[in-house]
């Protein structure tokens, strides 16, 4: 059985080549060892150094599933998710990445068997920023996908390294073979975040939001660790109360909000402030609310699409008895805005041009 499996394998593998834009896919997929287990309940799955196939299951299937499955499992190891996956829920976690690897291999022109996680809705988004937009998964249900716990044959910097030479290796067998225009722009870009990883917006984001707020630590709650003693924590009033303001104008679209409201999703899981105020702007403001919770932040809609105006968002801060505001926009607008004298922090994506008249600015790709 595992003989007539590991043939059908080979089949697929060299149904590939050949065929147009494929130069790319080629060289990931015969840059890992498959394994056969007959026990695992998966058709396949990988550890982050193998792919593992059960040949039962494997033999049911025909050939476009094996190559879309081969490259599927070989994308998790390319891209580094059980790296990635910090301390994220696993079976979420997986489904993130699912979705972010069908739609680029849909893309690519592969056919999906019919079991499989699509939507178009999330194409181009990352896999943490589908994550984060993905309701929590079952607690109860102990499959936590076809991503098996990391193996022990690399560690986690030496697995890291080797998904970046495997993307460069492909990038490079494409480009010789003139095939690399061929891919998916969206991959594109992806391989480039790989082989070249910029700093997290995120990370950018915590290390200002602490020096905004460096000099208003609260003395209520003292670091346990420093116990009798008493020293302030890390816990800052200015954190308490969140201004965010999402620009909503005619140049950001259904998919670009969802990364919006991505953003939203970490500042409420990082600095769990006490109120949340959203306002949506174009050329005024389209919407001011206060989200308590994630429930308010998934069910938000879009509201805008005119022009770029933010008098009216920095009026509202003003008067808003909150110390911080976030600004989310792309910088098409007009800078003539009046300086609140509060904290700002702009994160600015698609525009590395754009330098705000005050406060600190996170320069970001979409």
């Amino acid at each position: 059985m595992i003989n007539k499996a590991r043939r059908l394998t080979d089949q697929a593998k060299c149904s590939l080549v050949g065929k147009s834009g494929a130069t790319f896919f080629i060289a990931l997929c015969f840059k890992l060892i498959v394994k056969y287990d007959e026990e695992m309940k998966h058709i396949a799955a990988t550890d982050g150094d193998h792919i593992f196939i059960n040949p039962e299951r494997w033999m049911e299937l025909n050939k476009d599933s094996h190559v879309f499955i081969l490259l599927h499992e070989t994308l998790h190891v390319a891209y580094d998710h059980h790296g990635r996956r910090g301390v994220r829920n696993p079976k979420k976690w997986n489904a993130a990445c699912d979705y972010s690897i069908n739609d680029i291999l849909v893309q690519a022109g592969f056919k999906m068997p019919p079991v499989g996680l699509h939507d178009a809705a999330f194409r181009g988004m990352s896999a943490e920023q589908i994550y984060d937009l993905l309701p929590d998964s079952d607690e109860g249900d102990d499959d936590d996908g076809d991503m098996l716990p990391a193996g022990k044959e690399s560690s986690p910097d030496a697995r890291a390294q080797k998904a970046r030479k495997m993307i460069s290796e492909a990038v490079i067998a494409a480009k010789v073979a003139k095939d690399y225009d061929s891919i998916p722009g969206a991959l594109k870009r992806d391989l480039e975040l790989l082989m070249n990883p910029p700093i997290p917006w995120e990370v950018v984001l915590n290390r200002v939001m602490n020096e905004t707020c460096k000099n208003d630590y609260s003395w209520k709650r003292p670091n346990r660790r420093y116990m009798p003693i008493l020293i302030p924590g890390l816990h800052s009033n200015a954190l308490e109360r969140i201004v965010m303001a999402l620009d909503t104008s005619g140049s950001v679209d259904q998919i670009q909000f969802s990364k919006c409201t991505s953003s939203l999703y970490y500042v409420i899981r990082k600095y769990k402030p006490k109120a949340l105020k959203v306002i949506q702007f174009d050329h005024e403001i389209q919407e001011s609310v206060t989200i308590r919770n994630l429930r308010d932040l998934m069910t938000m809609p879009l509201k805008g699409g005119g022009g770029t105006y933010l008098e009216p968002v920095m009026q509202d801060y003003i008067k808003d008895p909150a110390k911080l505001l976030v600004v989310l926009t792309d910088g098409y607008f007009s800078n003539n805005i009046t300086n609140p004298n509060k904290a700002v922090v702009w994160l600015v994506y698609d525009n590395p041009e754009y330098k705000p008249p005050f406060g600190k600015v996170i320069h970001f790709n979409m």
